[in-house]
């Protein structure tokens, strides 16, 4: 079992630009798949067989999570977010 964070800039219906820290869960299944979930985020999980192709599937899968957030008019579920200025995050 290995944690880690992805950070992610996503724009709000504002037009604010925010920077998200996602803990990722990466385990190996019986397969020996590595498998990427983002507990806050239900829906949020893949698949692949390298590191090299689960990371940025990964990112695929929690910006598609995010738009669908964004449509409904849903808050996101996770901490730690903060406004994305040019110099980085504040917070």
């Amino acid at each position: 079992m290995l944690y880690i964070l992805i950070i992610l800039s996503i724009l709000s219906k504002k037009g604010i630009s925010y920077a998200i820290k996602l803990s990722v869960l990466i385990e190996r299944d019986e397969d020996g798949y590595l498998v990427a979930t983002v507990p806050p985020l239900k829906s949020c999980y893949t698949q692949a067989k390298t590191m090299e192709e689960l990371i940025p599937r990964i990112k695929e899968v929690i910006m598609d999570e995010g738009k669908t957030i964004y449509l409904a008019g849903r808050n996101a579920p996770v901490g730690n977010t903060a406004p994305h200025t040019e110099g980085g995050a504040k917070g």
